[in-house]
């Protein structure tokens, strides 16, 4: 039987745009301050927006869907969650819980939503994987998911897949929750989230940390609060992220999203807003732009656009955990 802690997370990860002040993760989310939800779209336009042009997919109620980046073209593909596209946007792994069992499982298809596969099910070595992302240069997946080796502790790692082979490898081994990896362009490192709970605050603080694709090299390159959800820019010499910044009594104040270089310098703020719990970023192929997910007032997760240079915040759709094709 699992504990609490797996049921509530399963809860959390089909309904991503639930307002909580941190991860996925029950663990971290049940011990966070709540964050109120904040009217992105104040300040946003809507679609179409010059300039900007693609596809992307995105999950809402449950389902994954894909939509031209000016407001067209949506269709529904599979029920399912965290969509990442192949390299060459061909294929989509995701995630998928088909028997009904609240085990998910890591799914390809093709682009269309055709040729349903599970590439792996009821892995022995992982639980509960999340946060998908395939290598831009090749065919290795990453995730997060509890480690088999410790069920009672149900901790938090990341991993690896080959979506020909379905090998998988445990890149982190540590006591803090590893999570929401990505890939650097050239597959050479992952950036990645790294929470833990700090007695002197009484919740738990995050850090973005970068390592080298065999796990070994690990650096903390935040510090300052709570900070998820990096994701590379596609020619390498960017990370984009989000960060619940510390309030003077050591407390999450809310996501905003940040954008610093590859080497951990040069930090500085993009959206200067509040957003909704964890938000996946994701990047245009040209690196001109993000996709964000807000809460506002209107629905309890939208898909937003920006411009790297934090101009042109641009409302896309409801829904979450947004996935630019390559």
């Amino acid at each position: 039987m699992k504990s609490r802690k797996h049921i509530a997370y399963l809860s959390s990860l089909m309904a991503l745009w639930v307002i909580s002040c941190v991860t996925l993760f029950p663990k971290s989310a049940k011990q966070m301050t709540e964050v109120p939800t904040i009217a992105v779209t104040e300040d946003a336009t809507t679609v179409p927006v010059a300039g900007v042009d693609g596809q992307i997919a995105f999950v809402q109620d449950g389902m994954i869907y894909v939509i031209n980046t000016d407001g067209t073209g949506k269709q529904s593909l599979t029920s399912g969650t965290s969509p990442a596209w192949s390299p060459d946007g061909t294929q989509i792994a995701y995630l998928a819980d088909v028997d009904g069992d609240l085990e998910f499982d890591i799914y390809l298809m093709n682009a269309d939503g055709t040729n349903q596969r599970p590439i792996s099910l009821n892995h022995p070595e992982y639980d509960t994987p999340t946060d998908l992302n395939w290598q831009a240069n090749g065919n290795m997946i990453v995730f997060a998911a509890y480690s088999g080796a410790d069920k009672a502790e149900w901790d938090v790692e990341i991993f690896s897949m080959d979506v020909n082979t379905a090998i998988v490898r445990q890149i982190t081994r540590n006591r803090p929750d590893d999570w929401s990896p990505a890939w650097s362009p050239d597959g050479n490192q992952i950036a990645y989230a790294s929470s833990d709970f700090d007695a002197s605050i009484n919740d738990y603080k995050g850090s973005i940390y970068v390592m080298r694709a065999d796990g070994n090299g690990a650096s903390a390159f935040t510090s300052a609060g709570v900070d998820t959800g990096p994701a590379f820019s596609p020619d390498g010499k960017l990370i984009a992220f989000t960060s619940a910044r510390l309030d003077g009594n050591g407390r999450g104040t809310g996501f905003k999203v940040f954008i610093m270089n590859a080497d951990g310098s040069g930090e500085r703020l993009l959206v200067d807003q509040q957003i909704a719990s964890y938000s996946k970023l994701s990047w245009s192929s040209d690196g001109q732009w993000l996709a964000i997910t807000g809460g506002t007032t209107k629905a309890s997760a939208q898909i937003f656009l920006v411009r790297v240079d934090g101009t042109g915040l641009t409302l896309l759709t409801d829904g979450a955990d947004p996935a630019w094709r390559p």
